[in-house]
């Protein structure tokens, strides 16, 4: 409490993510190049956080208010959905996402992190929405 740290751990049943990408590369060889929508939905993730407080003063009282969160999620299963991939080619957008699905370990890692940030983001926001309504010793009494 001294250093105003917190360490949490937070599961996720489930995890809905809703993006748009943009790629163009090789894969296997082959030219790949699109961009659009891509879907997942994710299911029993398992976070570690770590966040990050400081105290300030209002009307004469003390506050609390969280700077900082780092999380790592570990996914347990998932599905994904990449859409217009080879300008809409149906077939091999087809077999890419079965590729990815099958080794969803793989592509869960390359995405993880922006997935991460999103959600320390999100959950920063709720988090301080929550402590700055009490005074620090209204949340903490002694």
């Amino acid at each position: 409490m001294d250093k105003l740290t917190f360490d949490l751990d937070i599961d996720f049943p489930l995890l809905r993510i809703d993006a748009q990408y943009s790629i163009s590369g090789k894969l296997l060889m082959m030219p790949i190049k699109g961009e659009g929508p891509v879907q997942s939905n994710v299911t029993d993730c398992k976070s570690k956080s770590f966040l990050q407080g400081e105290l300030y003063e209002k009307d004469g009282e003390t506050y609390m208010k969280f700077t900082n969160m780092t999380l790592k999620v570990n996914v347990g299963n998932g599905v994904v959905k990449i859409q217009n991939l080879f300008n809409g080619d149906k077939i091999l957008n087809d077999v890419v996402n079965d590729a990815i699905n099958k080794n969803l370990g793989l592509f869960t890692q390359e995405m993880m992190p922006y997935v991460e940030n999103a959600l320390s983001g999100a959950i920063l926001d709720i988090a301080n929405k929550i402590v700055g309504s009490f005074t620090f010793k209204q949340l903490f009494p002694h």
